[in-house]
């Protein structure tokens, strides 16, 4: 079973980015269409570089499913990294079931 260490990355700077409101479309498509093939039998065209999260936000109760890239170390631990300050990473600081599909295996992380 892998260990999932979530690891905010505060420290970069996006002054160059895009506006939101067009990232956050992207997402809006983006998101789906990898969820779709991690659950599928070509999981294998992303599996060596991403998981999906699946838990309950903590002030809603809303179910979330996230793709996240990870890194995994010679021990198993993945690890994940984002630069995203106020967004839903912050119900895994308190979640008390995550799920994530690894490799085309749903398991408790």
């Amino acid at each position: 079973m892998p260990l999932l260490i979530f690891k905010p990355n505060l420290s970069i700077n996006c002054s160059h980015a895009l506006p939101a409101t067009i990232i956050n479309m992207f997402w809006k498509i983006i998101n789906p269409v990898t969820i779709a093939i991690a659950r599928s039998p070509l999981h294998f065209l992303i599996s060596q570089n991403l998981v999906v999260l699946n838990f309950q936000g903590i002030k809603t109760g809303k179910n979330y499913t996230v793709p996240v890239s990870y890194f995994e170390n010679p021990q198993g631990e993945l690890s994940s990294v984002t630069d995203r300050h106020n967004i839903w990473w912050k119900n895994l600081l308190h979640v008390k079931k995550i799920e994530i599909l690894y490799k085309g295996r749903l398991t408790d992380a």
